[in-house]
């Protein structure tokens, strides 16, 4: 019965195949693959032409793109043309699945798929919030992000601890290392997750069971329900969000 329960819960080979990921996919990586053929197919659609011209006007009307060539120096920093943009703006998610999957998946989301079938797809934040004093009610925000905080925590761990064998003293505690440098991580990665999960949370008081709820109450059970990695993984989809935990072992401090 547990075995049974215990693959429930864990997220399946065709949740990780599905065309939403590939929103995650940043503007270097949509070019790489970008073909002409991509830009004319992209552009075919009447209405997805149309909802990304209008998201093109508005990001030349913001500061400082409305101003001097900022816009066409922006486009030229990633040799890309405003007509290859606004293919990619128009691009449904299966055709940027279709051309990014040759040969493989992105790396990122091979990686994603690794630490969500591991020991800790579905483990808690790896230090006491009760540490962390006035800040707990904010760190809390971060369980659903804990599969991606703890796979950053051991790779940090597993490059302090070959320092130590080069080394063998550090100006450091090896074993502290992680307390002193995730506060550093949280600034970079709570304003998104607060974005992330306000809009989750508004999905929840929508539903019927939610409506005569306090909004405390909802918060608490919302966060509570990423307690299996199926859940936390279905969350990840939904925002197609890929945090800096990969960079962070080796550029914090």
């Amino acid at each position: 019965m547990e075995k049974q329960q215990t693959e429930t819960l864990q997220p399946t080979p065709a949740l990780w195949r599905t065309p939403r990921w590939y929103h995650a996919l940043t503007l270097s990586e949509r070019i790489a693959t970008l073909r002409p053929e991509n830009v004319i197919s992209a552009l075919e659609d009447g209405e997805s032409r149309e909802r990304a011209e209008k998201k093109l006007r508005q990001w030349k009307e913001q500061y400082p793109f409305d101003k001097d060539a900022y816009f066409a120096d922006r486009l030229a920093q990633d040799a890309i043309s405003e007509q290859e943009l606004l293919a990619l703006l128009a691009e449904p998610s299966e055709a940027l699945q279709a051309r990014s999957l040759s040969p493989e998946p992105p790396d990122w989301l091979e990686r994603l798929a690794r630490i969500f079938a591991g020991d800790t797809a579905a483990a808690d934040i790896p230090f006491s919030l009760q540490d962390l004093g006035e800040n707990q009610e904010a760190y809390s925000l971060l369980q659903p992000f804990s599969p991606l905080i703890q796979d950053g925590r051991d790779r940090l761990q597993a490059g302090v601890a070959e320092l130590v064998r080069e080394h063998h003293e550090l100006p450091f505690d090896p074993q502290a290392v992680f307390a002193l440098l995730f506060p550093n991580l949280a600034q970079q990665i709570l304003p998104e997750v607060k974005r992330a999960l306000v809009l989750e949370l508004n999905v929840a008081r929508l539903r019927d069971a939610c409506r005569a709820r306090r909004p405390r109450s909802v918060f608490r059970d919302t966060c509570a329900s990423y307690g299996s990695a199926k859940t936390l993984c279905l969350f990840w989809r939904s925002i197609a969000y890929w945090p800096g935990t990969s960079w962070w072992p080796s550029t914090s401090g």
